[in-house]
């Protein structure tokens, strides 16, 4: 855990402290009611019901907790990387679009696993959830943030404690029985760790993944037959 975190945990605990209390204690008990805050058993140095310890030690205990927490925020800065890519689909987005689900992924992506953790439908819609757990990528949550039927879908992905990806695809029409597919990722970093993540990254990370996707996807709308990982090896 960080310096950082440690000190937003704490500051989080704290309960306004500002101002002496109404009816200041005796000495030797606590300044704080229990169940108040962290310092709820903090014992008074003196003042009695003078209130006296009780102003020494809130006056060493004041700070400015807007001015704390954007102190503590400027340390990180997230970084953010958002890339686009279009590949040319060979039916309308009436036929593509059902296929953008996360169970219809297993008739033509291979190799594709989820879990789905909640559908009233089955497959993709509004707020759907599933994870995935992929080598080299973790643990993902993924939630349907956007759902627009032969259009568009979208999707928030949480990467374990790392960043969060926008995930969105857009179907348009070109009018001769096909279809563009527009993909546009956006990944932002939680932590350090996230934006180091980030930094490895290739910067045509979504073309390379779309690579071998549009011509599976191609493949299964023109034969009904799922195209080999292998052949992309």
């Amino acid at each position: 855990m960080t310096a950082s975190l440690e000190w937003l945990i704490l500051l989080c605990q704290i309960t306004e402290i500002t101002h002496p209390h109404p009816n200041p204690p005796l000495e030797g008990e606590g300044i704080l009611s229990e169940g108040e805050g962290i310092f709820s058993l903090l014992p008074l140095q003196g003042g009695g019901r003078e209130g006296d310890g009780v102003r020494k030690r809130n006056a060493m205990l004041i700070c400015d907790k807007v001015e704390l927490m954007e102190a503590m925020m400027s340390e990180f800065k997230a970084k953010r990387m958002i890339q686009s890519y279009e590949v040319r689909i060979s039916a309308p987005a009436a036929r593509v679009f059902p296929l953008l689900c996360p169970v219809r992924e297993y008739d033509w992506i291979d190799g594709w696993t989820c879990n789905l953790i909640y559908s009233d439908s089955g497959v993709a819609e509004r707020n759907c959830i599933f994870q995935t757990d992929r080598e080299g990528q973790g643990r993902r949550t993924w939630v349907v943030s956007h759902y627009e039927p032969n259009r568009a879908i979208g999707f928030v992905i949480f990467q374990d404690d790392l960043g969060v990806i926008g995930y969105d695809l857009y179907l348009s029409e070109n009018g001769d029985g096909t279809s563009n597919l527009r993909i546009t990722q956006s990944i932002t970093g939680l932590n350090p760790a996230g934006n180091a993540a980030i930094d490895a990254l290739p910067k045509d990370l979504v073309r390379q993944h779309w690579t071998f996707l549009e011509k599976a996807l191609n493949h299964y709308l023109l034969t009904g037959e799922m195209l080999s990982s292998a052949s992309h090896q």
